[in-house]
């Protein structure tokens, strides 16, 4: 400021603002990147559910008795990629 009462124009830096295209695609992305870890997280406890579900009753011999009991079971029989079986289509019905 100078002494004779006038004030000093400071410039205002306005950010770039993206187009209706590049937000579009952003929000595109974003949502194929959720679908991914949520098929991703969310698939071995569907492939315990269904397990569960399958179970013939009492007598089965590989009956499971507890979540803990059909995890610890998946994983020493058939492996980590267990879990994972059947992730291809709820990836590409998710993920775009």
């Amino acid at each position: 400021m100078s002494s004779s009462g006038e004030t000093a124009v400071v410039p205002i830096v306005v950010p770039k603002v993206h187009g209706y295209a590049t937000l579009a695609a952003m929000q595109f992305v974003s949502g194929g990147c959720a679908g991914f870890i949520e098929v991703s997280i969310m698939n071995p406890l569907d492939i315990v559910k269904t397990r569960f579900q399958i179970q013939r009753g009492i007598d089965d011999p590989n009956r499971y008795t507890s979540l803990v009991d059909c995890f610890r079971k998946m994983y020493r029989q058939e492996g980590a990629l267990s879990f994972y079986k059947g992730i291809l289509p709820p990836l590409l019905a998710e993920t775009p």
